[in-house]
């Protein structure tokens, strides 16, 4: 008989059955008996209990892994918050001491720099004198547009009096002068 490769194990540790051909034992006619239902069950159940610990024991190191990674994660956030607070605090405290050196700068300035009234007061004269030369500049124009828009509006009646003129005109020459001398042929033969 050949021999065969040793027992391979199983996924859940235990060996397979192929022993029984190494040694040779169940081609001589001693048979093996097979375990008991009830050791059969008894084993599944003990298996099943088995991984369910060992799922039980997992699912707790996970969350214990996530409490352990949210409360680093909370340590830090704080740490930074903390840190971005105190940024805030110090260049708030630098902003504050620096009003206080400039205070009182405004009233020095102000001392410097007092308005001179006299000019103030020629400047408000030009701008015065500019302003009504604009008001009467723009008068000017605002009459030159009036005209324009009347002469537009009445031109046809200036043209119609100007023509009635010149045809009244005509009309008094043409009355004023002697009538012609009659022609040939209207030359009354009844009157000799």
């Amino acid at each position: 008989m050949a021999r065969r490769w040793p027992p391979r194990r199983r996924t859940n540790g235990c060996l397979e059955a192929e022993w029984l051909w190494l040694s040779g034992r169940a081609s001589s006619g001693v048979q093996f008996l097979t375990p008991a239902p009830h050791s059969q069950k008894l084993r599944l159940l003990q298996v099943r209990e088995q991984e369910r610990d060992i799922a039980l024991q997992i699912r707790e190191d996970v969350k214990h892994r996530r409490n352990q990674q949210f409360t680093r994660l909370a340590e830090e956030l704080r740490a930074e918050w903390e840190e971005s607070q105190t940024q805030k605090i110090k260049n708030l405290e630098k902003l504050y001491l620096a009003s206080l050196k400039n205070m009182g700068e405004g009233h020095r300035q102000a001392k410097e720099n007092e308005p001179d009234l006299d000019g103030l007061a020629r400047q408000a004269a030009e701008r015065k004198k500019k302003a009504e030369m604009r008001h009467k500049e723009a008068l000017k124009i605002q009459k030159n547009k009036k005209e324009m828009l009347t002469k537009q509006k009445t031109w046809h009646i200036k043209a119609r009096k100007a023509a009635l003129l010149v045809e009244k005109e005509r009309s008094a020459k043409i009355t004023s002068l002697q009538p012609p001398p009659p022609t040939l042929f209207e030359v009354n033969y009844f009157e000799c």
